[in-house]
């Protein structure tokens, strides 16, 4: 069933994301553990390291978001806003994180 699924996705044009190649509905990785933890700009290198030591798949900001209709960034977590934000994506990007 997830093969037509994802090949009518393809036909219609929809959204088909891909982990490491693989659609992510039959991607092994979606499976895996991830971290839950407020981080921001002043301990996203701690927290990436524990996850990294624990062999976790990510770690993932439950409310990072004053607003989700207009997602603005919390200031006291990411005082740097956007620019803040992608300093860490590309930090955990660094290390191998999804």
């Amino acid at each position: 069933m997830l093969s037509r699924i994802g090949t009518i996705e393809l036909a219609e044009g929809l959204p088909h994301p891909l982990i490491n190649g693989v659609w992510h509905k039959q991607s092994p990785e979606t499976g895996r553990a991830y971290m839950i933890a407020d981080f921001d700009e002043s301990n996203i290198d701690t927290l990436l390291n524990y996850a990294k030591q624990a062999e976790l798949m990510s770690v993932y900001h439950e409310s990072p978001f004053q607003s989700w209709g207009h997602f603005v960034l919390h200031p006291a977590s990411f005082p740097n806003g956007n620019a803040g934000m992608k300093v860490c994506v590309d930090k955990a990007s660094k290390k191998g994180f999804v």
